[in-house]
C-alpha cells in the first residue's frame, strides 16, 4: 500500500519545527488564504496550544516597507486626468472630460502598472512606441479598440489613416513625460499605484534605505510565477543569506 502523501503546507510545518530561530523569523506568504492553512497545519504538530508564527503576505509586506498608501482605482484614474490636463492638454481635446477619459485611463494605468512591476525601463520603451508616427498600417485595430478611440478622441476618424498617425503619435510621444509627472504628482500625496509602490521599494532596498532588521530571517512559502520587482525583491534577501524558500 502506497503511503498517503502529506500536503505541502503539513511538510513545511514539519520542517519548521525543527528551526531553533523560528520565533525570528517571519513567514511570507501569497495570500491570506495560504496562511489560514499553514496556521492549521503548525498547530496539529503539537499536543498543547502554540502560539503562531509571525506571518504575512508578500503584498502586504511590501506595504508595510513603504510610506505609501494605494488608494481606490477612481482616486489613481481622476489624479492621472488632471496630470494630463495640466502638461499635455491638447491630448484631451477642446472639452476634456473624466468620463470619456475614464475607459482610457484605465488602459493607461494598467500599463503604467505593469510597466514597474516588470522592472522595465519606462523611458526606452516609450521612445520606442512613438515610432508608432511611422507606421502607415493600422489594420490591426480590432473594433472595440477603434470605438474606445472614437470615444476619448473626439476628432478620431476611422477613415482618415494620416487622423490616426498624428493621434496616435500625439499620445506615444507625450507617455513618457506623462508617466514620470503622474509618478511625481503621486509622491507628493504620498500615495502610489501597486507596481510603484512595489518599484520604490525595491529601489530602497538596494540603496539600503529599509530597515528591516526586526527579522534575524525571511521565509517564502508557496510562491509560483514571480514579477519582475518579487524576484529582485527575494534576490536581495537570498544574496544577504537571510532566505529560506519553499516552493
Amino acid at each position: 500500500m502506497v503511503p498517503e502523501s502529506k500536503p505541502f503546507l503539513k511538510l513545511v510545518a514539519d520542517d519548521l519545527k525543527s528551526h531553533a530561530d523560528v520565533e525570528d523569523t517571519l513567514l511570507v506568504f501569497p495570500n491570506r488564504r495560504a496562511i489560514l492553512f499553514f496556521n492549521e497545519c503548525w498547530a496539529d504538530e503539537y499536543d498543547k496550544p502554540v502560539f503562531s508564527l509571525e506571518s504575512t503576505t508578500i503584498q502586504d509586506l511590501f506595504h508595510s516597507l513603504s510610506p505609501y498608501s494605494v488608494p481606490d482605482e477612481i482616486a489613481l484614474l481622476i489624479e492621472l486626468f488632471h496630470t494630463i490636463k495640466e502638461i499635455h492638454p491638447d491630448i484631451l481635446g477642446v472639452d476634456p472630460s473624466f468620463d470619456k477619459f475614464y475607459f482610457w485611463g484605465q488602459t493607461l494605468l494598467s500599463d503604467f502598472d505593469d510597466i514597474d512591476k516588470n522592472c522595465v525601463n519606462a523611458q526606452a520603451l516609450f521612445s520606442n512606441v512613438a515610432d508608432l508616427q511611422n507606421v502607415k498600417d493600422f489594420s490591426y485595430l480590432s473594433d472595440s479598440q477603434i470605438k474606445v478611440l472614437e470615444h476619448f478622441f473626439q476628432t478620431f476618424s476611422v477613415e482618415t489613416q494620416n487622423e490616426k498617425v498624428k493621434l496616435f503619435a500625439r499620445l506615444w510621444e507625450n507617455l513618457y513625460s506623462i508617466y514620470i509627472a503622474f509618478k511625481d504628482r503621486l509622491q507628493t500625496k504620498e500615495i502610489a499605484y501597486e507596481g510603484m509602490l512595489l518599484l520604490d521599494v525595491i529601489k530602497k532596498k538596494k540603496n539600503g534605505e529599509i530597515d528591516d532588521s526586526k527579522y534575524k530571517k525571511l521565509v517564502f512559502i508557496g510562491f509560483n510565477v514571480l514579477s519582475r520587482t518579487e524576484y529582485a525583491f527575494f534576490k536581495r534577501y537570498r544574496d544577504s543569506k537571510r532566505a529560506e524558500f519553499y516552493w
